[in-house]
């Protein structure tokens, strides 16, 4: 600091830039460097900076006499203390010795400098002034560096034992996992956090698959401690056999592991929410009413450790399959997607989160405290914003129950038909076959009856006709097969015009080739340079449009055995008038053709068919472009809008706006929050995403790399299948759940070890009120703090440290 600059200042631009290149006229006669700058030191002074403890001090009655009894001392300090409690530190009077000591031998170098150097009245360079200077100045240097020391002494000291009485230092994963199980025990049932972990299934059903948060650790730091302490263990154990040879033991190799986050959780039916509209288009929106979860999560980051990796994880099981679709809401009823896919026969996705910290509700009121009414309008306005896209959501919307309801089957009719279900599913999702020729078509009957095992109706018409499940789902399977068998004919009658056109395109070279032929013939008498100009195909060539037009002609069978090349390549007898029959093939294929193009024109043109028809490229592309518009929300275009079955939560309050909990939590913060170090975090999905398929019972699972690319065409495919299932959006998506995570990240300015050693702070504590003003926030605001906790004990431990936090009142 300023100490080092003054004392380089001598030493460098006085005593070797002046002194020692421009050194006066008349120097001293003196001929030691006594008198150099350089020469000054500090070894005479006493420094009182020590890191000197007791062990146990009954003697302060003794040494508080003593103070009292020092009345020539140059420096005294009051006694702060009267009572005889035991401390290590040491006594006051100790204290004032030390730095009496300090004085008594800075005076004593002081007046040594003046018989060294000139006296300060003369006009000198240097004098003793500046030597004093240079000594107050080095002083003032080991005195900073011995504070260090000591303190850094101390510090080290503290942390081994603090490591001798927990057996490990302690990393933020070990952190991480002691709060998993420390929330576990303090927190009342209804109120522990959870794992995000959650199967996807309807009830009294086996699962289709599974969605979970998790959390990536890299373990080897993990086993090197354990390694090296095994390690101490087996030396110290053995100190006495010296001739004993032990092996070295390598470190164990490093492992990744995935660990599930735990989320304080509020449930809110969907019987009790309003329906959440999903646009999949700019002219599609889908009702989603189902169940909703809202979690909150809290990120504990250290300073100087390696930030864990998060991903979303999703699994579906074999024969089962379900939409994932993940984005951010935007409202009350609103909910914009970024990604989906759709997950079936045991694939498994692995999605990269990422967290973007926010700076804290005090950070952001100091920034904005120096700028305009305007700016700070706009610094609010653009917060308000980020705290709403905050928000991270993600939906589950299961098909076969959403496939039951479109197709007008009853409740769990497809959950043995696992045939039917996969037709259905790749005539939805790749051929985009319209539901209407696929439903159940029998008429609707307002006062059936189901029976109470669900496999038949009783309808109120027709004398009690009785509609069974089975029969139900017969129909459906013919009307799917029957659309299979016509893709199939489509197909077909691709292929067979494709070879027609190869046919065609032969027969024309055979004929183009006779035709040279002869004009080769008229020529062969007199011979010129023109036949230089005709393009006559090589022999191997001819030779093979001769066979493959024999094949074609005759079904397989070569009929030209005893046919002569001539010089055009081509035969010429045994044929029995191969061009005439080329020719005629050649109408006979041109007007095929023509037929067949017609055919298909008007079928293409004729209102009310409903066939599948290959799709153009412009189509399709046109198709995608209105796959990808996601921004924007328009009513349903083939039906009417769907009332809302409800506007009020489990808890009977107006619909909750999910948008609102990170300004509460900000609110929460801002109040709370003594020491600065609770952010919200902004969590959004990156790239590329990880996906495991097994293409077939008998192969092996096979891990791939989803791009940008191959993401949005994985998203226009769950898109195309979501359009299917809600009929364009007249059909409400029932099956489903929407899982919203709002994340905090508190952040020490320290590790572990530092915050307890250097900080003198339990993070524990820390971190325990965080999870009460999350979990306070997330519970809806109405039940206090205190009731969240198990027990009345950790009630009067956190209400005596956080009196702000925990009211009186709510101790019981």
């Amino acid at each position: 600091g300023w100490s080092n600059s003054v004392r380089n200042f001598f030493l460098q631009r006085v005593e070797r830039s002046i002194l020692g290149k421009h050194r006066p006229a008349n120097p001293t006669s003196s001929t030691n460097n006594s008198n150099n700058l350089s020469s000054v030191t500090d070894n005479q002074v006493f420094c009182p900076i020590v890191p000197l403890l007791e062990n146990n001090n009954h003697n302060n009655k003794r040494k508080r006499e003593e103070h009292d009894n020092i009345t020539q001392s140059l420096l005294v300090l009051p006694s702060t203390s009267q009572n005889d409690a035991p401390t290590p530190l040491l006594s006051v009077g100790d204290i004032d010795l030390f730095l009496n000591e300090q004085c008594r031998s800075l005076d004593a170098a002081l007046s040594g400098l003046g018989s060294v150097f000139p006296s300060s009245h003369l006009v000198k360079l240097v004098t003793s002034a500046e030597a004093s200077l240079a000594l107050l100045t080095k002083v003032t240097i080991t005195t900073f560096r011995n504070y260090q020391q000591c303190i850094g002494y101390v510090e080290e000291m503290l942390r081994k034992q603090v490591v001798q009485a927990i057996g490990k230092e302690v990393t933020p994963h070990d952190f991480s996992t002691f709060m998993t199980h420390h929330q576990q025990r303090i927190f009342a049932p209804e109120y522990t956090p959870q794992p995000f972990c959650f199967a996807i299934r309807r009830p009294n059903h086996y699962p289709d698959g599974l969605i979970t948060i998790e959390c990536t650790t890299n373990n080897n730091n993990n086993n090197n401690n354990n390694h090296d302490h095994n390690q101490n263990s087996n030396n110290s154990s053995n100190h006495h056999h010296q001739n004993t040879v032990k092996p070295i033991i390598p470190p164990p190799p490093p492992t990744a592991a995935f660990e599930p986050i735990y989320t304080h959780v509020r449930h809110i039916s969907g019987s009790n929410a309003p329906p959440m509209s999903i646009p999949i288009s700019a002219s599609t929106s889908i009702q989603m009413t189902g169940d909703r979860y809202l979690h909150g999560w809290v990120h504990h980051r250290f300073l100087t450790a390696s930030n864990p990796s998060f991903q979303l994880t999703a699994r579906a099981r074999q024969f089962s399959s379900f939409i994932l679709i993940v984005g951010v809401l935007g409202g009350p009823d609103k909910f914009h997607p970024k990604d989906a896919i759709v997950l079936q026969n045991k694939d498994e996705i692995m999605i990269p989160l990422l967290l973007n910290e926010l700076p804290t509700a005090k950070e952001f009121k100091d920034a904005i405290a120096s700028l305009s009414p305007a700016q700070q309008r706009f610094a609010k306005s653009y917060r308000s914003m980020q705290l709403e896209s905050s928000v991270f959501g993600i939906c589950i919307v299961q098909v076969k129950p959403q496939l039951e309801a479109l197709l007008g089957l009853p409740p769990g009719a497809l959950t043995k038909e696992v045939k039917l279900t996969q037709d259905l599913m790749l005539l939805f999702s790749e051929y985009q076959i319209p539901s209407d020729l696929l439903s159940f078509d029998g008429e609707i009957d307002e006062d059936a009856v189901p029976t109470s095992d669900g496999t038949q109706t009783l309808s109120s018409r027709g004398g009690g006709t009785l509609i069974t499940r089975a029969e139900k789902i017969k129909q459906v399977r013919e009307q799917t097969k029957s659309v299979l068998d016509v893709i199939k004919e489509e197909k077909q009658q691709q292929l067979d015009e494709m070879e027609d056109m190869a046919k065609m395109n032969i027969a024309k070279q055979f004929a183009e080739a006779a035709e040279r032929d002869r004009i080769l013939q008229m020529h062969d008498s007199e011979p010129d340079d023109s036949d230089d100009d005709l393009e006559v195909p090589p022999p191997t060539m001819r030779a093979s449009m001769v066979n493959t037009v024999a094949y074609f002609s005759n079904d397989g069978d070569y009929s030209g055995a005893g046919a002569v090349m001539d010089r055009s390549g081509f035969t010429r007898g045994g044929g029995g008038g191969r061009p005439q029959a080329a020719a005629l093939q050649v109408a006979s294929s041109s007007s095929k053709m023509n037929s067949m193009m017609s055919i298909r024109e008007q079928r293409a043109n004729r209102p009310g068919d409903n066939r599948p028809i290959a799709m153009s490229q412009e189509s399709m592309m046109t198709k995608e472009s209105s796959n990808g518009a996601d921004d924007t929300n328009s009513p349903p275009m083939d039906g009417a809008p769907i009332d809302a079955p409800g506007g009020v939560t489990s808890e009977g309050s107006s619909a909750l706006d999910f948008t609102m909990i990170p300004k509460q939590l900000d609110l929460q913060f801002d109040k709370h929050d003594d020491d600065n170090s609770l952010r919200s975090t902004i969590v959004k999905t990156n790239t590329p995403w990880s996906r495991t398929r097994q293409v077939g019972l008998l192969s092996k699972p096979a891990t791939s790399i989803l791009n940008r690319e191959e993401i949005r065409t994985e998203k226009n495919k769950a898109f195309d299948l979501l359009d299917a299932l809600s009929r364009s959006g007249s059909l409400a998506i029932n099956s489903a759940e929407l899982h919203v995570v709002i994340g905090t990240t508190h952040c020490f300015e320290n590790d572990v070890m530092g915050a307890v050693v250097q900080d003198n702070i339990n993070p524990i504590e820390k971190a325990e009120k965080t999870l009460l003003m999350v979990s306070s926030v997330i519970h809806g605001g109405e039940t206090p703090p205190t009731r969240m906790l198990r027990n009345s004990t950790d009630r009067v431990r956190l209400a005596a440290m956080f009196p702000s936090l925990l009211e009186a009142r709510g101790v019981e």
